[in-house]
């Protein structure tokens, strides 16, 4: 499948020669810089972008475990608020039952 990148020392030679008489002693630095700098650049991108992946997956990692966290919470709250009244509560709902006599 991935035959064409079998490329030996041999054959890289040989395209470094080429590429040596087609454009000259001149023009072979300048272009090999200019290379160097694109994959330097394209790098930089592709971390970036990994980076801000990475970050937007960990900030929604700990939504969901803020949110799993309060739901497990919320019934034990509703648990222990539903069922006992607090005695404010209580006395206020006598007095209401007491005026509505």
């Amino acid at each position: 499948m991935l035959l064409f990148l079998d490329i030996g020392g041999g054959e890289i030679l040989l395209i470094l020669v080429v590429a040596f008489l087609i454009f000259g002693p001149n023009k072979l630095p300048e272009m090999s810089r200019k290379l160097g700098k694109t994959m330097n650049d394209l790098k930089r991108a592709s971390n970036d972008i990994r980076r801000e992946i990475q970050q937007g997956a960990g900030e929604i990692t700990q939504d969901f475990k803020e949110a799993k966290k309060s739901l497990s919470q919320e019934p034990d709250k509703k648990a222990t608020g539903s069922d006992s009244k607090g005695k404010d509560q209580q006395k206020e709902e006598q007095k209401d039952d007491a005026a509505d006599v």
